[in-house]
């Protein structure tokens, strides 16, 4: 019988060794010198997108969620066909046999910004769920033009990312941080009011004018987008100006 016997772990093997809890014998016996080293997620955002396309894939073929699509489909009066994942828009023509899954850009922009601490578990596990609520909630939502286009809300995303340890909460702030230019004024209040509208424009613009976004940032709530507009507004920043530089 000729065996080939491959292995994974996430502990540093040599230096288990070295300490005396892992024995040498069986060390050498799983050949070191062929080991292949996979970086954690979080070092491989360029992967995400191929992975999100794999793990969809991989989601949808579970029995479970092929039954809640084709009870989606019998009572949105859709024919039986495929499902296809659209990333971004614009939306594609409706095709009488295919259900859209979007991802619209905010929603991709969360996933990517996660750490992933848990790795590609963790990246399936939140996919898999984002699909089995996004049929949940629409599954009796009445009317509509485009039934046959089932959208993954930032929000959806943004309470499915909420559940997860983050392994450095410091690093995830360092991208929250930017340059703010001082403008002298004959108030101190005048010039922290400066400060503050060069910061929530910046996030304004980075976050799309999404304000439970902005809102998570600041206060760690999402719920609290409403106060947010509030200071948003009192700072003299208006949603109109602001939303011609959106790309």
């Amino acid at each position: 019988v000729d065996v080939k016997l491959v292995v994974a772990t996430n502990e540093d093997l040599s230096a288990r060794v070295r300490e005396g809890v892992f024995r040498a014998d069986l060390h050498m016996r799983l050949n070191p010198a062929t080991s292949v080293l996979l970086p954690p997620l979080s070092e491989r955002r360029l992967d995400l997108d191929a992975l999100l396309e794999f793990s969809l894939e991989q989601a949808l073929a579970r029995p479970y969620l092929q039954e809640l699509i084709a009870d989606y489909r019998r009572v949105h009066h859709l024919e039986e066909g495929k499902v296809a994942v659209v990333c971004r828009g614009p939306v594609p023509p409706k095709v009488k046999d295919v259900l859209l899954l979007l991802f619209p850009e905010r929603s991709l922009r969360l996933l990517r910004g996660h750490d992933w601490p848990g790795n590609l578990r963790e990246f399936s596990m939140v996919l898999e769920n984002a699909v089995l609520f996004t049929l949940a909630e629409m599954q009796d939502v009445r009317g509509g033009d485009r039934t046959d286009v089932l959208q993954v809300r930032p929000k959806l995303i943004r309470d499915l990312l909420q559940s997860s340890p983050q392994r450095d909460t410091q690093d995830n702030s360092a991208s929250d941080r930017i340059a703010v230019r001082i403008e002298p004024a004959d108030t101190l209040n005048k010039v922290a009011v400066s400060c503050e509208r060069q910061y929530f424009t910046h996030l304004y613009l980075r976050e799309e004018g999404d304000f439970a976004a902005i809102s998570n940032i600041l206060l760690g709530d999402p719920g609290q987008a409403r106060k947010v507009q509030l200071r948003f507004n009192q700072l003299g920043l208006r949603v109109r100006d602001l939303k011609s530089r959106l790309s």
